[in-house]
């Protein structure tokens, strides 16, 4: 053997043995990406400058376990031979107080999965949800781009350890790991599960409230969508027939441009839990706003003028991680405007006494026939 043959297995056995100790986490942009978030949003005047930044089992412990969080990811499962997952590569994995997991690597209580993941808390979990770009994305993965994206480290997911060997170890490392992940040999029988943003599978996190029949929901799409086709809702629509047989009803005329304006912020779904019962009063019914990237041309002036500035806003690429002070405020009070136009009076809702009364005032409105279902739900 060669002198520099010599040094390349060193060079290699010496990075094997290094990968066979390292948390594979600290590896990629994952941990730069949870900081930067966890500094942008989690910030408090009590903390100045330090986040404030739970772990995820005291989610919710300051007001009385309310709300409860269901943070969205998607588990990468591409060498998986379950017929349940139909072709789609991964599947809804959630992140909650009390459990985690799917369907179909089944759920753990919290403190089991944090005893094993101790760095699992409320800004690793914000950028899990949020890890757009990644060697494996669920059924949006870029097979062909996979390896490379390894190799240049754009690799935003995390590795979460998931199950234990006997004798408190665990069945992966790094090598392994990052192996696995350049290949796709992942599935749900591992001891450890590749997470990735929840968009990947289901872009309005809304998946999770449906499967649980909420009645009254409010969906926020701040997805990228120039053209107002509203693609997004159109996939949860899909899903939730396919996955659970309910049917979700909407129109989306008020949303379509005219002129390069919509006509408003958003639209009231109809969600038919019940599909099969004829009898109105047997329906079991729930209700979603749906607020959306709009512009109506009534905004604030300064927003006006940052569109005539940037005719992409509001959808602008989200390449583009460095906002400006004049980007973020537009966006802000975009945000503020379609919120407040459906507490507004003219809605009649500047006060509701419920959530009811509240969706039901916005029904009057928003749906186009005054659907009759209603008022049985």
């Amino acid at each position: 053997m060669t002198t520099p043959e010599i040094w390349v297995c060193g060079a290699l056995g010496l990075w094997v043995l290094w990968a066979s100790v390292v948390n594979i986490n600290l590896t990629g942009l994952h941990r730069y990406y949870r900081d930067k978030l966890a500094s942008c949003y989690l910030k408090t005047p009590e903390s100045r400058n330090a986040p404030a930044d739970p772990p995820i089992i005291d989610l919710g412990s300051l007001s009385g376990d309310l709300p409860y969080h269901l943070i969205n990811t998607t588990v990468n499962l591409p060498a998986s031979r379950n017929a349940e997952l139909r072709g789609r590569d991964g599947d809804f994995f959630l992140l909650s107080k009390w459990f985690c997991g799917s369907p179909i690597v089944g759920f753990q209580p919290t403190s089991v999965v944090y005893e094993m993941n101790r760095d699992l808390d409320l800004a690793t979990a914000m950028a899990v949800s949020g890890a757009a770009a990644s060697t494996n994305m669920g059924p949006q993965t870029m097979h062909q781009y996979r390896l490379l994206m390894a190799i240049f480290n754009i690799r935003l997911g995390y590795w979460l350890r998931w199950n234990r060997r006997p004798f408190g170890q665990f069945s992966s490392n790094a090598f392994s790991e990052l192996t696995r992940e350049m290949l796709g040999w992942l599935d749900e029988k591992s001891s450890t599960l590749n997470l990735s943003d929840g968009g990947h599978i289901e872009n309005l996190a809304a998946y999770e409230l449906i499967r649980r029949k909420l009645k009254f929901i409010v969906c926020i799409d701040g997805g990228m969508d120039a053209g107002m086709t509203c693609a997004d809702l159109n996939r949860l629509q899909r899903l939730v027939a396919i996955d659970f047989g309910y049917r979700i009803d909407f129109d989306t005329a008020d949303l379509q441009l005219a002129d390069g304006f919509s006509t408003n912020y958003g639209l009231l779904a109809k969600i038919d839990y019940t599909p099969d019962v004829s009898e109105l009063k047997d329906k079991e019914l729930g209700w979603m706003l749906y607020i959306k990237l709009a512009l109506l041309g009534t905004e604030t002036n300064y927003v006006l003028d940052y569109h005539r500035e940037n005719p992409l806003f509001p959808h602008q690429s989200t390449l583009n991680q460095f906002f400006d002070e004049a980007q973020f405020e537009a966006y802000r009070k975009l945000g503020v405007s379609a919120a407040s136009n459906f507490l507004s009076e003219e809605f009649g809702t500047k006060q509701p006494a419920s959530v009811e009364q509240w969706i039901t005032e916005l029904a009057g409105y928003l749906l186009r026939d005054n659907d009759e279902v209603f008022s049985g739900a």
